[in-house]
């Protein structure tokens, strides 16, 4: 199954055209997904609940990695 899966870490341009909507991604923006945007629509308060749980995971993952570094300042009394 992962050779069916694409990670796209970086999307390079964002366009529309005749109802579908382009995500054009890869180092030179050479590679495109394209969605029907009716379909997207219906589909997009999924969307931004999974993108805001996954971000506020993230938030909390880095949050707390600089807090456990500060910490550590704190205590030795430098960043070394």
């Amino acid at each position: 199954m992962e050779d069916k899966i694409k990670y796209i870490y970086d999307i390079h341009t964002i366009s529309k055209d005749h109802g579908e909507l382009y995500l054009w991604y890869g180092e030179e923006g050479e590679e495109c997904i394209v969605f029907d945007c009716e379909q997207l629509y219906g589909d997009l308060a999924g969307i931004i609940h999974f993108v805001s749980q996954g971000n506020d995971e993230m938030q909390k993952h880095h949050k707390e990695r600089l807090i456990e570094e500060l910490n550590k300042i704190k205590d030795n009394g430098s960043s070394k």
